[in-house]
């Protein structure tokens, strides 16, 4: 099974709470019930789809 939706994490590791992201085209959707795109996101995660894992934030490094 593709995944076609993942979660975001923050800066500080956790699952960000907000939306996902879809994986096809890198589109951020947020959980806003009057969108479209969150619509088709509840539909997908009703027909039995799991949306996948974040990704780890990067990590940055502060440089003299």
């Amino acid at each position: 099974m593709t995944i076609m939706y993942k979660k975001i994490m923050d800066m500080n590791g956790n699952d960000y709470a907000y939306g996902v992201v879809r994986t096809s085209d890198n589109e951020f959707v947020p959980f806003d019930p009057s969108l479209p795109d969150y619509q088709v996101y509840l539909q997908w995660v009703a027909e039995g789809n799991t949306t996948g894992e974040a990704d780890l934030p990067p990590i940055y490094v502060e440089t003299d």
